[in-house]
């Protein structure tokens, strides 16, 4: 169960992203009644007999009700119809790659380099998609010889090994050495080790809904002495050390050992409030205030100064070309890391064709059962990280994640574990 701390956190943080969504949509759609379909879910869908189309629309949450047919002639009168087809609801379009190799502007003078991590930190060369320490810091240094006017970090990453953020951090600071410009944007989650590695920036950028702060470490060790008790498993041995025979599953941990990995996590919790502390100007006891694993929304961690402003990638690398002394077109952003294959850049288009087919036919009951199987992928999914953490974690388990089959690294292992789970309907 959560405790009273975990949920004043969690409550505290979904009011504060409830609200900015809120003031955003009634900024978008003014006459959206949001506050009926939250309030009195019940007698809207009655109102509109089961119709949750015809409900959306008298709720003013859409303005029409079609086909995709409809919606594709109502932007061929916006933007043209499509000289290529004259398949039923085709508009002119074109596919995100071209046009921006047709607006894109020339490479000219100075380069600022971008670096994103995004995904859950580990370590070794995974990625992208999984955030890689040594594929991440062996291309910051790759970049060392660049002539680079600054850095741009962009952080996507709830954390992970703590060892793998360090490595990031590291190599960022070999560029800060340089005395180059360094600005942190933060995307949608910023957190645990994400902000571990944000500590080296100079300045830090963010969204108000940006999820960040989860100022903490930990390390787990499975243990089941308590069931094994239970069901009459009894376990015993002769050990020549406290350490002998440690981790035991069945029979837990010995004294010592449980006093060896307490300590060692409390260094790395201190060796994260210190760096904190030099970088945010804050005292450590400060630091460890609005630490302790908690998480906050944007507009609260500028507040409690872990960001500096808001704003997006752009903004970050316009403060780092002005900070070099850079204005107009004397500078331009390279992207640090290899290009995309043609073969994988097709089997990701092909991916997301498939997944797009799928969601887009979905109704009410196809979404419902869609994320009860994310929920019992999650539940997979952190049985497996229990089982398999390497090291101590600066990883925020509070912020939202979507489980992703193709990145895993034991895909057998979860289909396996699925099949237990789900009907076959499902």
């Amino acid at each position: 169960s959560l405790s009273k701390e975990v949920k004043d956190n969690i409550g505290s943080l979904q009011a504060s992203l409830w609200s900015e969504w809120k003031a955003n949509v009634a900024e978008a759609r003014p006459n959206a009644e949001v506050g009926r379909v939250t309030s009195d879910t019940i007698g809207w869908i009655q109102e509109a007999e089961g119709d949750l189309a015809n409900a959306a629309l008298q709720a003013n949450l859409v303005d029409v009700v079609g086909t995709r047919t409809d919606w594709g002639e109502r932007l061929a009168g916006v933007v043209g119809e499509d000289s290529w087809t004259n398949e039923p609801g085709s508009f002119a379009a074109t596919t995100l790659r071209p046009y921006l190799a047709d607006i894109r502007k020339p490479n000219s003078g100075k380069a600022i380099g971008v670096i994103t991590v995004a995904g859950t930190l580990v370590d070794g060369t995974a990625g992208p998609g999984t955030a890689g320490g040594d594929r991440i810091a062996r291309l910051l240094d790759q970049a060392l010889g660049e002539d680079l006017a600054g850095l741009v970090v962009r952080l996507d990453t709830p954390g992970g090994s703590l060892f793998a953020s360090e490595q990031i951090r590291r190599a960022i600071e070999r560029f800060k050495q340089k005395d180059i410009p360094i600005a942190i944007s933060m995307a949608n989650i910023s957190a645990s080790g994400g902000y571990y590695i944000a500590t080296i920036g100079d300045r830090i950028f963010a969204q108000p809904e940006t999820i960040t702060g989860s100022i903490g470490v930990f390390s787990v060790i499975p243990t089941f002495e308590n069931t094994a008790r239970r069901i009459g498993i009894n376990a015993e041995g002769i050990r020549t050390t406290p350490l002998s025979g440690q981790p035991d599953i069945i029979a837990g941990l010995t004294t010592e050992v449980d006093t060896i990995l307490q300590a060692s996590v409390e260094d790395a919790y201190r060796d994260f409030l210190n760096l904190i502390s030099n970088s945010r100007g804050l005292s450590v006891s400060e630091v460890d205030q609005i630490g302790q694993g908690r998480v906050w929304d944007g507009g609260t961690a500028r507040q409690l100064n872990l960001i500096d402003q808001f704003g997006n990638l752009q903004d970050a690398a316009d403060w780092v070309a002005s900070e070099a002394g850079l204005t107009g077109e004397d500078w331009h952003l390279m992207r640090l890391g290899a290009a995309e294959g043609g073969y994988e850049t097709l089997l990701r288009q092909i991916l997301s064709e498939n997944d797009q087919t799928a969601s887009s036919s979905q109704d009410i009951f196809a979404t419902l059962t869609r994320q009860q199987t994310y929920t019992t992928l999650s539940l997979i999914e952190d049985l497996e990280r229990l089982t398999s953490l390497d090291g101590i974690q600066a990883y925020c388990v509070e912020c939202p994640r979507e489980t992703k089959l193709s990145g895993s690294s034991n895909f057998e292992t979860i289909f396996l574990g699925l099949k237990k789970f789900l009907t076959p309907n499902q």
